[in-house]
């Protein structure tokens, strides 16, 4: 039971790191965008 429990631990955490890694460019970029100053064009109406 303990052994099955190890297990899942590990794998919750590499699922954590695994998305903290794909998602923390993705912030990064986000709040690149969003600091910046308005672009002089719109491209949607």
């Amino acid at each position: 039971m303990k052994a099955g429990i190890i297990v899942w631990l590990g794998i919750l955490t590499l699922w954590v790191g695994f998305m903290s890694y794909c998602l923390f460019p993705l912030y990064l970029m986000y709040r690149m965008v969003m600091e910046a100053p308005p672009p002089a064009f719109v491209p949607f109406p």
